[in-house]
């Protein structure tokens, strides 16, 4: 992975030794042990290293490769399903990323998960890929030491966005692409009926049998369907689903 000297300085963490190194069994177990119950693919990056730590235990089916092969590339195994434009833009968000945790409270450094969706080409075609990420150990300079990274297939359309929000506090900003600058920004307020129905939604009912569930006529379940699709920009309820769980409503 070639990565620009400037954008090295703000990405790498430093200050780990040998010592910080013996920690890390107790993570690779735990993503090994979760891992099993989740379509996702887990993964530990090792930002002094720069390096993949880990991939679950698991075939790393989502971009077609196994887990040997996905080690063996390091980190650029994502990279190369990228086109060269794109891959530039992750190390510029890796940066921000790194920039946005060392500037919160010390307290708050692993309350912080990243959402990110890009484009990749896999086999020539066109597809999206979610990306959530998490601090699991910080750095004595305040970056993130190891990061938790969980991808899966993604059904939102927007791409170039980069969201984090605090876990706890549920605060969340966007970063303004050609600014580098967050921004704070509030979250859809959904109605219990709303989530309820993109709950049933999520589990795979329809319009008519969501209806027949909450003995609701069909017209109410649509005037709340379009409600919901104005309230998180998304023009059908895959996408809505989505949005909601990745801004954690539901």
């Amino acid at each position: 992975m070639n990565i620009p000297p400037d954008l090295l300085a703000r990405i790498q963490a430093t200050g780990i030794t040998e010592e910080d190194y013996e920690r890390i069994g107790q993570f690779t177990n735990m993503v090994d042990s979760i891992s099993p119950l989740f379509f996702q693919a887990f993964s530990i990056f090792d930002y002094h290293k720069m390096r993949i730590h880990h991939i679950a235990t698991k075939n790393y089916g989502l971009l077609n490769m196994d887990r040997e092969e996905a080690m063996n590339k390091g980190g650029d195994y994502i990279y190369s399903y990228m086109t060269e434009n794109e891959s530039n833009k992750t190390l510029t968000l890796a940066a921000c990323r790194q920039d946005f945790v060392r500037n919160q409270p010390a307290c708050e450094r692993k309350n912080i998960v990243f959402f990110r969706n890009f484009p990749v080409q896999i086999h020539g075609k066109s597809t999206a890929i979610s990306y959530r990420s998490i601090a699991l150990e910080i750095a004595p300079d305040g970056r993130t030491w190891l990061g938790l990274g969980i991808q899966s297939l993604s059904p939102l359309k927007k791409g170039n966005l980069l969201v984090a929000q605090n876990i706890k506090t549920h605060e969340q900003w966007t970063l303004d692409m050609d600014s580098e600058q967050w921004v704070k920004t509030s979250l859809p307020q959904l109605s219990d009926k709303e989530k309820e129905i993109l709950n049933l939604a999520a589990q795979g009912f329809m319009t008519k049998e969501i209806a027949d569930i909450l003995n609701r006529t069909e017209s109410t379940i649509e005037t709340h369907r379009r409600a919901l699709f104005r309230k998180l920009k998304a023009t059908n309820m895959m996408e809505a689903v989505g949005y909601a769980m990745t801004y954690h409503l539901l």
